[in-house]
């Protein structure tokens, strides 16, 4: 690969992730604390990322590279999703944010499997070069979260909403910066199913959908982070400027654990690695249920790196093992629509429902609004009275019980 277009598939990567990471991590905060959403009207507006599950296949077999090239849909798609989170931004009431969310959910969540169908199209030797380039997607996660708090709302000028017009403009940027990218796809594209019956034969071999269901667990209980990490952090005292950053710890340690996925899928075995993972997630929301300090908070925070790198890539890795050419795309493309489907949206609503009862019930929060979205004079804190420890007892107890599912020896015929 040339290097100029490398540092533009790069490029393109970090684009997107700076995108993501400015919202993501403090979306739930915003939605509670600056608009005083209830924890149910919360979850069901984050349930919303099960619609890119959706589209996503929808835009991959259908309209990318049959329509228009993939870079063109994805620079369509992401300045369409920065102009509908502008205007998320100036929603301070539950329905047109719900409304307009789900719009926004359509048209970015797809980026995740467009911007890695247009690194493929460019790279003839994808397998050695991708981890490199979805590096920067990594780095574009953390650095969104320091760039935002350390050196905007560290000014004291900025308030939190604000993340939200920085997404958006980063959206826009991203989408101009696709449409400067020369249609890579190669030959003409074949007919594709949008549920291809190959793939699905295939999924539902016993190694696979096993695997399939461990990852709607670790889906659900990795959105259900996302949804309470905020909170519990300001609830801890976090400073609001800190709460991004010390999220992006997380991700940090991703990077770590990647490079050392190899060498242990390698020694380990799939399983044993997987199993690794899950361990990870119990060290996670162990330190989330029974540490009461800012330190345990981050040492717990340290555990979603390996956590994902573990078994999440280890996974997609395994699942991609059992598929040949003509089956690949259409495995992959169950499989996120399966586990990011229903594993968000499960996550999602049932966090809401448990933050709602178990959280605001004892803090004695009424629902109601804080102000203006972005400019709120007053917001409701948790910073007294929380306790978070029904909360985390939830993913916990749900971690333990996928523990004793993998290590019971279910995966019969499993692949070295």
């Amino acid at each position: 690969m040339k290097k100029t277009l490398y540092l533009r598939l790069s490029a393109m990567m970090f684009l997107f992730y700076v995108a993501a990471g400015a919202i993501i991590p403090i979306m739930s905060l915003y939605m509670h604390s600056v608009l005083g959403f209830t924890g149910m009207q919360i979850g069901m507006i984050l349930s919303l990322s099960m619609l890119s599950a959706l589209a996503s296949p929808l835009l991959g077999a259908f309209i990318a590279d049959r329509v228009l090239p993939a870079e063109s849909v994805l620079g369509i798609t992401q300045i369409a999703a920065g102009v509908c989170m502008f205007l998320i931004a100036f929603q301070d009431r539950f329905v047109p944010f719900f409304m307009l969310f789900a719009v926004y959910e359509l048209l970015f969540g797809p980026g995740v499997a467009l911007t890695n169908t247009v690194f493929f199209h460019h790279t003839p030797d994808a397998r050695r070069q991708f981890g490199g380039v979805r590096l920067w997607g990594t780095a574009g996660w953390v650095a969104a979260g320091w760039f935002f708090s350390l050196f905007w709302l560290g000014t004291g000028k900025g308030v939190l909403g604000d993340a939200l017009f920085f997404s958006g403009g980063t959206s826009v940027a991203l989408g101009l910066f696709a449409l400067t990218l020369a249609p890579g796809g190669g030959l003409p594209p074949r007919r594709r199913e949008l549920v291809p019956r190959a793939a699905l034969r295939l999924m539902l071999k016993p190694q696979l959908y096993m695997v399939v269901l461990a990852a709607v667990v670790v889906q659900f209980v990795d959105k259900y982070y996302y949804f309470g990490a905020a909170p519990y952090l300001d609830s801890l005292g976090f400073a609001e400027v800190a709460i991004m950053p010390a999220m992006s710890i997380g991700q940090i340690s991703e990077i770590i654990s990647m490079l050392f996925l190899g060498m242990f899928l390698a020694r380990l075995g799939f399983r044993k690695v997987m199993l690794l993972g899950i361990v990870m997630e119990l060290g996670r929301f162990s330190c989330f249920l029974f540490g009461t300090s800012k330190a345990s908070a981050l040492i717990g925070l340290i555990f979603h790196g390996p956590a994902f790198a573990f078994f999440f890539a280890a996974a997609f890795i395994y699942v991609d093992s059992f598929a040949d050419t003509e089956s690949r795309a259409g495995v992959q493309q169950l499989f996120n629509l399966v586990t990011i489907g229903i594993g968000n949206f499960l996550g999602s609503i049932i966090a809401g429902l448990v933050f709602e009862g178990a959280i605001l019930s004892r803090t004695g929060e009424a629902p109601g609004m804080a102000g203006t979205v972005g400019r709120a004079a007053e917001t409701f804190s948790l910073s007294s009275g929380a306790d978070f420890r029904i909360f985390w007892a939830v993913p916990l107890v749900m971690v333990i019980l996928l523990l004793m599912v993998l290590a019971s020896g279910w995966f019969a015929g499993r692949r070295k």
